[in-house]
């Protein structure tokens, strides 16, 4: 299943807020350090993103045995503004205790400076077009919780932390 949608999950607090987004190049050539050095730590020169349409989905997908628990925002980003900027993907299994999302993992590949910079425009335009959410660990822990009750998952499954919090709501 492919839909038009990518999410990257993104750490908000060193992100322009979205009212201050006038020109993306301005933001671009004034983006922190601290920005690219949290938000896109990368292994073989690649950046990992989700094909799915609900970024709740994108969180169950986010979840392996060293998963750490805390709130979540996610940018959206479409195929067209991928393609429209030469972003290369490569579908590479991702590795969720939620075995059927895994498909829906793919990496930008060949990540430089410049590609950067392109990823970086792509998530500047969807914070400042509101093309983003956030997903709380509230949030996060209730809808566990209801794959639990409903069986649709094995809590032997879930990391150390989760089960705590599941276990104590």
């Amino acid at each position: 299943m492919e839909c038009n949608v990518f999410y990257r999950m993104i750490f908000k607090p060193f992100w322009p807020c979205e009212e201050s987004i006038d020109s993306l190049d301005e933001c671009l050539n004034n983006l922190e350090l601290r920005t690219i050095i949290k938000d896109f730590r990368t292994k073989d020169n690649t950046l990992s993103i989700w094909n799915l349409d609900d970024p709740k989905d994108v969180v169950l997908a986010l979840i392996n045995p060293n998963y750490r628990l805390e709130d979540a925002f996610f940018v959206k980003i479409t195929k067209e503004e991928l393609e429209a900027n030469g972003l290369i993907l490569n579908n590479n299994k991702g590795n969720s205790i939620f075995e059927e999302l895994n498909e829906n993992h793919y990496d930008i590949v060949d990540v430089n400076y410049k590609t950067l910079g392109k990823v970086s425009k792509l998530i500047l335009s969807a914070l400042k077009n509101g093309d983003c959410e956030l997903v709380t660990t509230h949030e996060i822990i209730k809808i566990i919780r209801k794959l639990v009750d409903e069986e649709k998952i094995n809590v032997a499954k879930l990391p150390k932390e989760i089960k705590e919090k599941i276990a104590g709501q």
